[in-house]
């Protein structure tokens, strides 16, 4: 069952990896992969900040909790999977970025992301579909350019929603 599970998510890699070709597509999530990098995090929670925003004190307190969780559990979970990145087993691989470690499951921007997004959700639910569609976008965008197969993006996106609401769980 692994094998036919993995089998698949090379399968949608390689089909995903190949729209990076086309040249506004690559420069597109180039761009989106960077807001996942942290620095629109950080610009959100001074936004908060400087327009006085409700519940500002518990979004930023539950925010921080679950990125204390979520960073040690992801880079935890890559030593414990070990899984090398596609740009370095597949030859064919396309990929636009050079990686920050050797290892791909889970994705930290896809958990980071969902992370981010279910907490804007729960304190600002006006924001839901935009941030949730900005995570997703940040997912696709890891596996078009060709650092991380689809199933290390779920396995990010779980993490990164449990992360969060075990955080909203102990905080609110």
């Amino acid at each position: 069952m692994l094998r036919a599970i993995n089998n698949w998510d090379v399968k949608c890699f390689e089909k995903l990896n190949h729209i990076q070709t086309f040249r506004f597509s690559s420069a597109f999530f180039r761009i989106v992969s960077f807001t996942g990098d942290g620095y629109i995090y950080a610009a959100v929670g001074v936004y908060l900040f400087w327009a006085s925003a409700h519940n500002y004190t518990s979004s930023l307190s539950t925010s921080l909790m679950a990125f204390l969780l979520d960073l040690p559990s992801f880079m935890l979970l890559k030593k414990i999977f070990k899984r090398p990145r596609p740009c370095v087993i597949l030859s064919h691989c396309k990929h636009a970025l050079e990686p920050r470690d050797q290892f791909s499951m889970p994705s930290g921007h896809a958990a980071a992301a969902a992370l981010m997004a279910c907490q804007l959700s729960h304190f600002y639910p006006q924001v839901k579909l935009i941030s949730y569609t900005w995570a997703l976008l940040i997912g696709l965008s890891r596996v078009l350019l060709g650092v991380h197969y689809p199933m290390d993006v779920l396995f990010g996106f779980v993490l990164g929603i449990c992360c969060s609401k075990i955080s909203l769980f102990l905080w609110v």
